[in-house]
């Protein structure tokens, strides 16, 4: 009787589990199963397996990233016919048009999420990450509700360390690397972009561009998730290219590229050493 409620199957990368049921896979490597594992793995067969439709979406194409570090006040330029992502409140930047926005952290203000909702809201798709403990709930039903096009994904509350990130994401629940720009990297190698640019990525702790507050925007501990990261695309996704664009602390990790404002206002950088991003003027 016991076999029948419990099954597993194996395969190149994962391991299918059938408990009770329910129906989920997970990546080799990883053996022990907790509780929370089990809630957060079956969620992610039901949420994550209809991202499926997005699979190799990207192929052929670069994308831009846009996050929310000091340095965006220098972007006057973007990479030509990117396909433009939003990391939070990246949406208040008026002189972009985004096609996807991400969130998974707490907003601090009303005004905040509302802004997030009511972005372009017949054409910008935006992505919400369900963390599966109750006390990381980050954006409210009510809000999630009011979004016209959205999708929705799971993710793992461990630390990248104690767990793996998943090769597949329709499959399994996103890794969480303490910062929401890691799951839309994970979805856009999923998606196969030729090319993820990266801006407003400082990894330091010299404040938020969206925010005076710099005591509570200090990134610099991310660094070490950046290189676990890269570390995990360079394995598995080595075709894909990770550029930075006028890089602050990830400037060792990626091709560095640099707009001409920044450098005009950095000019102990000089010109002839740098690579500067051509591309269409924001």
């Amino acid at each position: 009787m016991f076999k029948k409620l419990f099954k597993v199957e194996n395969n190149l990368f994962y391991k299918t589990y059938k408990i009770f049921g329910i129906k989920f896979s997970r990546r080799k490597g990883k053996d022990s199963l907790t509780t929370d594992d089990l809630r957060c793995y079956s969620m992610a067969s039901q949420v994550n397996s209809k991202l499926e439709k997005y699979r190799g979406c990207f192929t052929d194409k670069n994308v831009v990233i846009i996050g929310g570090g000091p340095s965006l006040k220098y972007l006057d330029t973007l990479p030509k016919n990117a396909i433009k992502i939003g990391i939070n409140r990246a949406y208040q930047m008026k002189d972009i048009k985004f096609d996807y926005l991400f969130a998974q952290d707490k907003f601090k203000k009303q005004e905040d999420i509302d802004g997030f909702v009511d972005y372009n809201p017949n054409s910008c798709i935006k992505f919400i990450g369900l963390h599966t403990k109750q006390n990381l709930i980050r954006i409210r039903p009510a809000a999630i509700s009011k979004i016209k096009k959205k999708e929705m994904y799971v993710l793992n509350n461990r630390r990248p360390q104690e767990t793996l990130t998943p090769i597949d994401i329709s499959l399994e629940p996103f890794a969480w690397y303490s910062g929401t720009v890691f799951a839309a990297l994970q979805f856009c190698l999923f998606a196969n972009a030729k090319k993820i640019y990266l801006a407003g990525f400082d990894c330091s702790n010299d404040g938020h561009a969206f925010s005076d507050n710099k005591v509570e925007y200090k990134q610099a501990h991310q660094y070490e998730y950046w290189e676990y990261f890269k570390n995990f695309k360079d394995t598995y996704f080595e075709e894909t290219e990770f550029v930075s664009i006028n890089p602050i602390n990830l400037k060792n990790l990626f091709r560095n590229v640099y707009t001409r404002q920044y450098l005009e206002n950095n000019p102990n950088i000089k010109n002839e050493d740098v690579e500067i991003l051509e591309g269409d003027n924001i």
